[in-house]
C-alpha cells in the first residue's frame, strides 16, 4: 500500500500551464499498514505547501516567473471592473515560503483525510411539523474527513473561564497537544487588488493567516427521497492569529517585520488583526440535511435550490455552531490611543505592559457568538 507525500506545489505552474504538481507514492511501513482498515480512501499529506511570487508592479505586464493571478470580471465588459487574487501561499509555520523545508504534514495513519468512506446513518424521514414524529430511516452515506474530524471544540466562554480558569487552561492545552499530534500548523497568504473602470489597480487587502489547524470536520453526501443530493457536515478551525491589512509592504515595513520577528510585513498602522479564533459550524446534519436540488418555477425554468431543511418538532435543538475570539489589535497591539486603565500595581510611567487596553481582555473574549442554529434555509437561482 502507498501513501502520498506532495513534496512541493507550484501554483502557478499548476493553474496557467495545468502542469502536474510533484508527488510520489511511497511504500506504508508495517506500522502504518497494520492501522490500515480499508475502508475508503485515506490520505496522508507530507510537505505540504503552496507558493507563488509578490505581484508585480505594473498590472499591465505579463505575468512573471511563479506568479498566481486569478482576474474575475465583475461586468460584461472585459478588462473593467475586475477582483483580482493572487500571491497565494500555504505553508508550515515558522518557515520562510518556498523554502526547501517550508511543507508541513497534515494527517497520521490514525487521523488521514478520509474521501468516500461508506457508513450508515440513520436520517430523519417523518413530517418536521409533527412534534411526536420521531421517523427515522437507515441509509448509506459517503463519508470524508480531515484530521481531526473526532475533535470537539472547546469552551471557551467568558463563563467557563471566569468560573474555572485552571480547568479551562487545561481543557485548552489538551485540545493544542491533541492538534499538535495530527498535523501541523499552517500560514497562508493572499493578496486581493480591484481594477475599477479600466484604470490603474486601486488596492483592497493583504490577508494573512497565521497557525490554523482543523478539527471536528466532516462531510456526509447522501440521497434523500424527492430532495436529490443532500449533504450534512461541518467545520471546526483554529486560527492563531489573522491580520487583515489595507496597505502594501514598504521597504520601511519589510525591514520592521525582520526587525520583530514579525511574520506580517504591512505597515503596522494599516492591520486589523484578530487573535484566538476558534470557528465551530455546522451545516446540515442527518436531522436537518442540506440539499441541492432542481426545481421547476411557475413559467417551467429548471432552477438550482439549496436549502437545509426544516428543523424536525421532535428534535426541538439544532446543533449549535459557536465563534470565539480571543483579542483584536486595531494597528499595534499596545496602541495608546485604546489604553482604558493603568493595571494594578503597575507604574503610569508610560511602559506598555502596565496599562490595560480595549479588545485584550486579560480573561474571556472579545467577540463570543453561541449557539448559532439554522432552523430552515432555502435559496433558489433566478434568470437575472
Amino acid at each position: 500500500m502507498k501513501k502520498l507525500v506532495l513534496r512541493y506545489i507550484n501554483l502557478p505552474l499548476m493553474i496557467s500551464a495545468l502542469s502536474l504538481p510533484s508527488y510520489a507514492l511511497e511504500a506504508m511501513n508495517d506500522s502504518e499498514l497494520s492501522l490500515t482498515t480499508g475502508e475508503g480512501i485515506g490520505v496522508i499529506v507530507d510537505n505540504l505547501s503552496i507558493h507563488s511570487a509578490d505581484k508585480r508592479v505594473d498590472p499591465n505586464a505579463p505575468l512573471g516567473p511563479g506568479e498566481f493571478e486569478i482576474t474575475l470580471d465583475l461586468v460584461e465588459t472585459p478588462d473593467q471592473d475586475q477582483l483580482i487574487f493572487s500571491e497565494l501561499r500555504i505553508h508550515k509555520t515558522g518557515t520562510v515560503s518556498g523554502t526547501a523545508d517550508s511543507g508541513g504534514n497534515f494527517g497520521t495513519v490514525n487521523n488521514p483525510v478520509f474521501l468516500g468512506d461508506l457508513r450508515t446513518v440513520d436520517i430523519f424521514t417523518g413530517d418536521a411539523a409533527d412534534p411526536g414524529n420521531s421517523t427515522m430511516t437507515t441509509t448509506t452515506v459517503m463519508r470524508s474527513e480531515f484530521p481531526g474530524a473526532s475533535l470537539s471544540q472547546v469552551d471557551r466562554s467568558n463563563k467557563r473561564q471566569e468560573d474555572n480558569l485552571a480547568g479551562y487552561q487545561a481543557a485548552a492545552a489538551q485540545f493544542e497537544s491533541d492538534l499538535d499530534a495530527i498535523s501541523d500548523k499552517f500560514t497562508a497568504h493572499i493578496r486581493f487588488d480591484d481594477l475599477i473602470g479600466g484604470g490603474s489597480n486601486n488596492f483592497r487587502a493583504v490577508i494573512d493567516v497565521e497557525g490554523f489547524r482543523f478539527y471536528g470536520t466532516y462531510s456526509d453526501i447522501f440521497a434523500t427521497a424527492n430532495h436529490g443530493v443532500s449533504i450534512a457536515g461541518a467545520t471546526g478551525l483554529y486560527v492563531d492569529q489573522l491580520t487583515v491589512s489595507t496597505s502594501l509592504p514598504t521597504s520601511t515595513s519589510k525591514q520592521a517585520a525582520i526587525d520583530n520577528n514579525d511574520y506580517v510585513t504591512t505597515p503596522i498602522d494599516s492591520r486589523l488583526t484578530f487573535n484566538g479564533i476558534d470557528i465551530y459550524t455546522t451545516l446540515g446534519t442527518s436531522n436537518q440535511p442540506m440539499t441541492l436540488d432542481n426545481v421547476t418555477d411557475a413559467e417551467g425554468n429548471n432552477q438550482l435550490q439549496i436549502e437545509i431543511s426544516p428543523l424536525p418538532a421532535s428534535v426541538g435543538i439544532a446543533p449549535k455552531s459557536n465563534i470565539y475570539v480571543k483579542s483584536i489589535y486595531f494597528g499595534e497591539k499596545y496602541n495608546p490611543e485604546l489604553r482604558t486603565g493603568l493595571r494594578s500595581g503597575m507604574a503610569d510611567d508610560g511602559t506598555p505592559e502596565n496599562y490595560h487596553y480595549a479588545f485584550q481582555p486579560d480573561v474571556g473574549n472579545t467577540i463570543e457568538i453561541r449557539g448559532m442554529q439554522v432552523q430552515h434555509l432555502r435559496i433558489t437561482t433566478m434568470d437575472i
